[in-house]
């Protein structure tokens, strides 16, 4: 669907899901030049340039469109409309999979995310904490107050190969040990 001609539709889909979904911000599809071709509710970023919304997503937009189908790239913590985020971006490939025709942008709210995980936390007996990490071992979101977003994991440290657990590319899961 996303590769389809019809926008009107595309973003209509893009809408739908950022409505049921809490923590997302937007969703963008970008054409190979940086131009949002598509983009979800009332932020409508469509026709804006990327990297003029978000320079920091340089090396991010670029290995995604010559990356393979499933890869994703995610940023640093930016600035978005409603805090601070993470931009997740994926290449979107024609009906081989092998060629990218566009780029998928989807971004986070750390502070819904961050809820979530103060829920999930609230429930850990003692004085433990979760963390949401990335595949590189960047804490993205945890109530530890020794830990900054995108810090390394401080358990990496005891067991470095902890995250090995998921290193199937989009694996995911949770652990505990």
């Amino acid at each position: 669907m996303l590769e389809g001609d019809d926008l009107d539709a595309v973003i209509q889909y893009l809408t739908e899901i950022t409505k049921e979904t809490p923590y997302l911000d937007d969703i963008d599809v970008i054409d190979r030049d940086g131009i949002i071709i598509a983009s979800s509710g009332e932020q409508n970023e469509k026709g804006e340039y990327v990297l003029t919304l978000y320079p920091t997503l340089d090396a991010g937009f670029t290995a995604a469109r010559t990356a393979r189908q499933g890869q994703v790239f995610v940023s640093d913590v930016l600035d978005l409309d409603s805090g601070p985020g993470l931009a997740f971006l994926t290449p979107i490939t024609d009906e081989t999979n092998l060629v990218v025709v566009r780029v998928l942008l989807v971004e986070v709210n750390l502070d819904v995310v961050a809820k979530i995980v103060a829920d999930f936390d609230a429930r850990v007996v003692g004085d433990k904490y979760v963390y949401l990490v990335d595949n590189d071992g960047r804490v993205l979101v945890s109530a530890d107050p020794q830990t900054r977003p995108m810090s390394s994991f401080p358990d990496l440290v005891v067991e470095p190969d902890l995250l090995d657990r998921f290193s199937t590319q989009g694996e995911v899961g949770n652990t505990t040990y």
